[in-house]
């Protein structure tokens, strides 16, 4: 079973490891069993200070969203980045993020929007499915 955090940006920063900022006060580990929830109606993000893996990060609707870092980091995802719901979201990872894909990934944004203004590298030979429906995936 995979472990999820829910995020509420209730912190006093956006940074990831802040336990103010998730449901339960507990913040997420560093882990391929790490499953994130952005809550519905959020317009910030968060920052990483260093590198970051995650299985699975899912956005819920009306959601502005961006996930970035002050200095070039990695952040290595197992299952892709999926939309929960058909209320639209925009969902960016900045410049400073590089998406490694630790496996075959569905980035699935439904009605909305996931834009990665950095990289995508791949770790082992893997594929990419992204899904759309009136969606763009940039």
């Amino acid at each position: 079973m995979q472990a999820q955090f829910v995020w509420n940006g209730q912190g006093t920063t956006l940074d990831i490891t802040n336990a103010a900022n998730w449901r339960g006060q507990v913040a997420p580990p560093s882990s391929t069993s790490t499953d994130i929830e952005i809550e519905e109606g959020l317009h910030d993000g968060f920052f990483i200070s260093g590198p970051y893996s995650l299985n699975r990060i899912k956005i819920r609707g009306g959601n502005d969203f961006t996930i970035n870092a002050a200095a070039p980091q990695v952040i290595t995802l197992t299952n892709g980045v999926a939309s929960v719901d058909d209320n639209s979201s925009f969902l960016r990872f900045g410049s400073n993020i590089t998406l490694n894909l630790s496996g075959p990934q569905t980035f699935d944004a439904r009605s909305g929007t996931i834009l990665v203004s950095g990289q995508i590298t791949e770790l082992i030979p893997t594929h990419l499915t992204l899904v759309q429906t009136s969606a763009t995936l940039s």
